[in-house]
């Protein structure tokens, strides 16, 4: 059941026994499905204390080519309200910052109980404190497998360029 949810392929799984039979200790299963539409696309608003307006955009699609396979594409534009380099008359004026990621997920890489994950990303940060720009690119690629019904191991890997630049506010 819950091997099934993970794929997102459907909203509802049940698994109940058809056939008991006692002597020889067997039982046939019926498995009961609720479908989901495999693609799908989001938008939402938010706001908070950092991030003090913030959107969301996506697109997804949760079984490429019948494969089992994952897209999906978002976009999260945020508005950011902070100091720059705090100090005495400094500025607070908005900021527009981004971030765009690609994610894909193989649900069967090397193997059946292999899971191969991977987000291409790129992201505008400001960072009032430093009083920075940052413009970063970036892979990160991992998996997850299980060793047992309670255990599951994580492993991943990141390359990232930044690219720093002053914020046009601060201070030489």
């Amino acid at each position: 059941q819950r091997r099934l949810l993970e794929t997102a392929l459907f909203r509802d799984v049940s698994v109940v026994p058809a056939a008991l039979d006692t002597a020889a200790g067997t039982a046939d299963l019926a498995v009961h499905v609720v479908e989901r539409r495999p693609a799908y696309t989001e938008i939402g608003v938010g706001v908070g204390s950092r991030e003090r307006v913030r959107g969301l955009f996506a697109w997804g699609h949760n079984n490429l080519g019948g494969t089992g396979q994952r897209l999906a594409v978002s976009a999260r534009p945020y508005l950011v309200y902070e100091r720059i380099l705090p100090a005495e008359g400094g500025k607070s004026t908005p900021q527009f910052n981004w971030r765009l990621d690609l994610l894909h997920t193989h649900p069967h890489f090397l193997g059946e109980r292999l899971r191969l994950e991977s987000n291409l990303y790129y992201e505008k940060q400001t960072r009032g404190t430093s009083g920075l720009n940052l413009t970063s690119f970036g892979l990160a690629a991992g998996s997850r497998f299980r060793t047992g019904r309670d255990l599951l191991h994580l492993v991943t890997a990141q390359i990232e360029i930044v690219d720093p630049a002053l914020h046009p506010d601060a201070p030489d």
